[in-house]
């Protein structure tokens, strides 16, 4: 026996972006040709997934896509895979070949997909080895067997030679590798309903009796324009039949949780779903019981908190005629205690002082005493004396600080909230932050400055009370360094981290809390108490964005896109300079950062609703 081990530079040709990915990406736009594969799939899933092909392809000449640079997107990540443009169209002209159909027209040859992981075997004592489930796959495709091999075939053979290509010796390996699994799975053929169903079993040898169950079979069938496949013959056989029988009684599509899903979260192209009415039931009736002990009745808490009554997890794209929709469900059966704790007075109006410099803002409205009430009755019906004890906090608090916490500061605050953010120029040149460097310090270096506003409804008393409570721990000369701007004093931490300055400034409205640089901060007072409609939210791209979606909402963002992409780009420019020498590709991120500098806004919005919690992010075009 031999232990290879893989080299850094080895590893790093491997995450590199394959050009034949690149050049099979259009096969995942194309034109629907068949009925919804949702309707064949069968029922019981506990994820599934599927993607409307058609609208992907026709996106081409949307108003959000159009902003994008695609062509010098995809030129950029050519090269990333040290590959170009004239190789890309040589591979492409390679496939076409190999399958005897111009690559263009295959393109036009496949449609909408379907995939459903369903029906889990659970035993009676359960372990990693012996739970199972099934898959299933509907995807449209029209053409035939031999188009298909043709297919595999090739992509295959491209795949192998662009590891062995980019991997050297290792490269060798995984092609011999590949070569044996072929060998160890027995194909066979049956008939089920006129259909050819091919079946895929593994060989019973040393080499693979630890292969997990669902890959022990598999069979797909090709028939009326559908490739269907499954973790078992058994699997394909239903699908064919309801396919045959043009109803969908059974199927994904005809469930209930498909139903709402659908039905909250609009038309989309793509969706993806957790199940977590059957996931989290399965937690309850195998975990809880072990989980259990005297002290916390965790049945109990599981019920109080409302886990039993969460149904779905979902993640849709959508589209309108100038905006494009992500979004994010949660869905349950009624509104679970955890959730039910929120108060929330209103959607909130947003502050007209904040000014349209930001990067990005957000208001909301949330009552901080009554939630926190909330919190507690919850908490007690967990666990009682949790009640008690916390009124004992609170009394031994104001005894040793002498501010009623409850009343003197959580009673003075809200119910409005704002945030406010901006981006200076990231400190390039210095050093990246240590392994395991806190999130302060990597928002310090990429120019993150941040401020919260939360309203104040006495603020002479607030401002007394917290006084208060800072002299009984130290003198305030002793912790805040101050500063006057136009009017207003900044009260900075002493002793704050120097790559996070932290501070407040208490107006005749607002607490104000700053987290990084003076900028955010300085452009916020600038304009506090001030009149004027030129305003962050009141931009015309925003406004008339934010007057697209419905109302009611929990909480507003909004922001640049560019600027968005820009602390994502940040972020990750950072970790990979804390991963250097790790294997990792290398990224050109200022290349990649002045091409993902588009003129596009994007708003998001959530609801807290009975049945649902909704949290959808538009994104939009800037307008004129």
């Amino acid at each position: 026996h031999t232990t290879h081990t893989m080299k850094p530079h080895t590893t790093k040709s491997l995450l590199r972006t394959p050009r034949l990915a690149l050049a099979m990406t259009s096969l995942f736009a194309l034109p629907c040709v068949a009925a919804d594969p949702a309707a064949v799939l069968p029922d019981e899933s506990v994820a599934y997934m599927e993607m409307d092909s058609q609208a992907f392809y026709k996106l081409e000449d949307h108003p959000v896509v159009k902003a994008l640079p695609l062509k010098d997107l995809e030129k950029l990540m050519l090269k990333m895979s040290q590959s170009s443009p004239e190789e890309n169209e040589a591979l492409k002209k390679k496939i076409g070949e190999a399958i005897g159909v111009p690559y263009e027209e295959f393109e036009k040859k496949a449609g909408r997909m379907a995939l459903s992981i369903h029906d889990l075997k659970i035993p009676e004592n359960p372990s990693p080895e012996n739970v199972g489930g099934e898959v299933s796959i509907a995807y449209e495709f029209d053409g035939d067997e031999a188009l298909l091999g043709k297919l595999f075939d090739v992509i295959m053979t491209e795949t192998l030679a662009e590891v062995e290509k980019q991997a050297g010796a290792k490269g060798a390996e995984m092609k011999e590798f590949f070569g044996k699994a072929r060998e160890m799975f027995e194909h066979s053929t049956t008939e089920h309903g006129g259909a050819k169903i091919h079946v895929l079993k593994l060989k019973d040898t040393d080499e693979t009796k630890g292969a997990p169950a669902f890959l022990r079979e598999w069979a797909y069938a090709i028939h009326d324009k559908m490739i269907l496949a499954s973790s078992g013959q058994d699997g394909v056989e239903e699908m064919l039949d309801r396919l045959k029988s043009g109803a969908n009684t059974g199927s994904l599509a005809a469930s209930a949780i498909y139903k709402k899903d659908h039905e909250k979260a609009g038309k989309s192209l793509a969706l993806a779903s957790l199940n977590l009415e059957t996931i989290l039931g399965l937690v309850e009736k195998y975990a809880l019981p072990m989980a259990d002990n005297s002290e916390v009745d965790v049945k109990k808490a599981w019920t109080v908190l409302g886990a039993d009554k969460l149904q779905s997890l979902v993640l849709a794209m959508g589209t309108e005629a100038e905006t494009v929709d992500i979004t994010g469900l949660l869905t349950y059966s009624e509104k679970p205690g955890l959730l039910g704790i929120l108060a929330i007075p209103g959607p909130g109006t947003p502050p007209a002082f904040l000014p349209k410099t930001l990067a990005a803002a957000s208001y909301q409205q949330i009552d901080i005493e009554k939630t926190l009430d909330n919190a507690i009755k919850l908490a007690a019906q967990i666990y009682p004396p949790a009640e008690q004890a916390v009124e004992i906090g609170l009394t031994a608090a104001k005894s040793q600080v002498g501010v009623d916490i409850r009343k003197d500061i959580l009673g003075q605050l809200g119910p409005d909230f704002w945030a406010a953010s901006q981006f200076s120029d990231a400190k390039k040149d210095a050093a990246p932050p240590a392994a395991g460097a806190s999130e302060l310090a990597i928002m310090s270096l990429l120019g993150v400055n941040g401020v919260i506003g939360v309203r104040v409804k006495d603020s002479k008393a607030f401002g007394l009370a917290l006084d208060t409570i800072i002299n009984k721990v130290a003198s305030r000369e002793a912790v805040f360094e101050t500063r006057e701007y136009q009017g207003f004093t900044i009260n900075n931490v002493k002793e704050a981290p120097e790559e996070m300055p932290v501070g407040y400034v208490l107006t005749d409205e607002w607490l104000i809390l700053n987290l990084g640089g003076p900028e955010a901060l300085e452009q916020v007072l600038a304009r506090l108490g001030k009149p004027g409609d030129d305003g962050f939210f009141a931009q015309k791209a925003v406004a008339k964005t934010l007057d697209s979606l419905r109302g009611g909402q929990m909480a507003t963002t909004a922001g640049k896109v560019s600027d968005y992409f820009k602390s994502t780009l940040g972020t990750l420019e950072m970790l990979m300079k804390q991963a250097a020498g790790s294997g990792v590709p290398e990224i050109p991120f200022d290349e990649l950062g002045k091409l993902l500098d588009v003129p596009l806004i994007m708003v998001d919005k959530s609801w807290l609703e009975n049945t649902h919690f909704e949290y959808r992010i538009r994104i939009a075009p800037p307008g004129e």
